[in-house]
């Protein structure tokens, strides 16, 4: 039986991140959409002398969200990686959202074959790993190097659930097992 703790998932005793890989940081979209939003009402402003009632901005941001992906954690996310522990190592599988399928509330996303992605991430060894700090920077240089080509480039992957698990995880236990 598997069970789902905030993108973490167990099943049959084991333990997966789910991390999503975003275009953008969330401060991009919403600096993006704000901009977008501060554009079309000055255009209605140059229009109507000014005045932009408040039942119109509120369909305007409507569409707005509509147009852009609605939420930037649900619908912004270009790929996945699950991060898993295997043998003599963690387990790195990376998957892409599709591009035939349009934003919405159900993305789909197809796994990438380890040789169309930067390092042809299967398994990678932590045991020179000795502290939780040294383990989230093996993390993060290999996310790191994940967005270094495409599919990925210029992303970044969101790693917050493993930043704010660690203090929670023994590694040295778990990368010995």
């Amino acid at each position: 039986m598997a069970h789902l703790i905030a993108g973490v998932i167990t099943h049959g005793g084991r333990m997966y991140f789910y991390l999503p890989i975003y275009k953008e940081t969330k401060e991009q979209f919403e600096d993006k959409y704000e901009n977008a939003f501060v554009k079309r009402i000055s255009e209605l402003e140059a229009q109507t002398d000014g005045v932009v009632s408040q039942n119109l901005q509120i369909k305007i941001k409507d569409q707005l969200a509509k147009d852009m992906g609605r939420s930037w954690r649900e619908n912004q996310a270009v790929g996945w990686i699950r991060v898993g522990k295997g043998k003599g190592g963690f387990t790195f599988i990376i998957s892409k959202s599709n591009p035939e399928r349009p934003r919405g509330p159900k993305r789909y996303y197809d796994l990438i074959p380890p040789d169309k992605c930067y390092g042809a991430y299967h398994v990678i060894s932590f045991e020179s790993c000795g502290s939780t700090e040294q383990v989230l920077e093996q993390f993060k240089r290999i996310f790191s190097d994940i967005i270094q080509d495409d599919p990925f480039k210029g992303c970044f992957v969101d790693d917050s659930q493993i930043v704010n698990l660690s203090g929670f995880i023994n590694w040295k236990a778990l990368i010995e097992k």
